[in-house]
């Protein structure tokens, strides 16, 4: 089911998953916590601004993470969409190659 709204909180990667922590007052409105692990990634993009879906972020660019399941999701982030999509991208990456290498050993 699609958010309706924006959410406030912090979107990092920890320990081989995306986490997405939301703030201590979205917590209070019921807002839970939110993670996907790096490898159950199918596409990470950007979607652009629309007028449509004001509420949901959409006079910003927004990073779109969609997982093997089909579920998606959209952050809005102040420190630019490029470079989250590079680093989650690189994270994932040497995940995969650490898990080959290990998987040689």
């Amino acid at each position: 089911m699609p958010r309706i709204l924006v959410a406030a909180g912090r979107l990092r990667i920890v320990d081989g998953e995306l986490r997405f922590d939301p703030a201590r007052t979205e917590r209070w409105f019921g807002r839970q916590p939110w993670t996907v692990p790096l490898d159950e990634i199918a596409t990470i993009d950007s979607v652009p601004r629309s007028l449509a879906e004001v509420m949901r972020g959409g006079l910003l660019r927004r990073l779109r993470v969609v997982d093997r399941s089909g579920d998606e999701e959209l952050f809005v982030l102040p420190g630019g969409v490029d470079a989250a999509i590079e680093a989650i991208t690189s994270a994932a990456a040497t995940q995969a190659s650490a898990r080959s290498t290990s998987a040689i050993v």
